[in-house]
């Protein structure tokens, strides 16, 4: 399954970075510019592999690094609730 932002939350882009607020949780979150993008990414139809590779274009890092980021920042949005 690909990550995908769950309903409920309003999203507000600050320059590169994001503020989300979730209601549902009365909680406001600020994400930097790498996170933002992966939380962009996250609409059920975009695999881990996919993301990193945004990264990649859009940081110019390596893979095995945008892999690895990927892959923590959605374990962070997963316990924040924001993706599913």
């Amino acid at each position: 399954m690909y990550p995908k932002q769950r309903d409920g939350i309003t999203i507000q882009a600050v320059g590169d970075e994001m503020v989300v607020l979730d209601q549902d949780n009365d909680q406001i979150h600020q994400l930097n510019a790498t996170a933002s993008l992966i939380l962009s990414h996250c609409d059920g139809e975009k695999s881990d592999l996919f993301i990193a590779d945004e990264l990649v274009r859009r940081f110019a890092i390596d893979q095995n690094t945008a892999i690895h980021d990927v892959q923590n920042a959605i374990v962070q949005l997963r316990e924040l609730e924001l993706v599913y």
